[in-house]
């Protein structure tokens, strides 16, 4: 085999293993978390869902009043926690004593909620339309 076939054939195969072995840790990770806490509690909650009597799901209080007078205020709520902890995020950016990585972890969190914010918004398009997306 020529020398640039097998340094082609080396690398492939060490590119492979890494593939193969980050794979491996990713599926150990996501059978960790399958068998955790968090998604257990998932689990018995959707169950209790599935079997809430005829009357209907746990609702809260607010299900049963009208989606145009509750979802502005729980809009601005989740708007008001996401600018908390954009805000929270900054301030431990800028502090030299709170790690990398944990200023990384609360701007983490930030893109998180303002996911959570922008599908809240959302929620409001059919109800304002144009002006709910603003």
């Amino acid at each position: 085999m020529p020398g640039d076939q097998r340094d082609a054939t080396t690398t492939a195969t060490a590119r492979r293993e890494v593939l193969e072995a980050d794979y491996r840790a990713a599926h150990d990770e996501l059978l960790r978390a399958l068998d955790g806490d968090r998604c257990g509690a998932l689990l018995s909650r959707l169950e209790e869902l599935v079997d809430a009597p005829l009357e209907g799901p746990p609702w809260s209080p607010l299900a049963r009043e009208r989606a145009r007078d509750v979802l502005p205020g729980l809009v601005r709520a989740t708007d008001r926690e996401l600018r908390e902890r954009v805000e929270a995020a900054h301030a431990a950016d800028a502090d030299p004593s709170v790690p990398a990585a944990a200023a990384d972890e609360l701007f983490h969190g930030a893109r998180e909620r303002a996911e959570e914010a922008r599908c809240a918004g959302e929620s409001l398009a059919p109800l304002w339309g144009e002006e709910a997306k603003a």
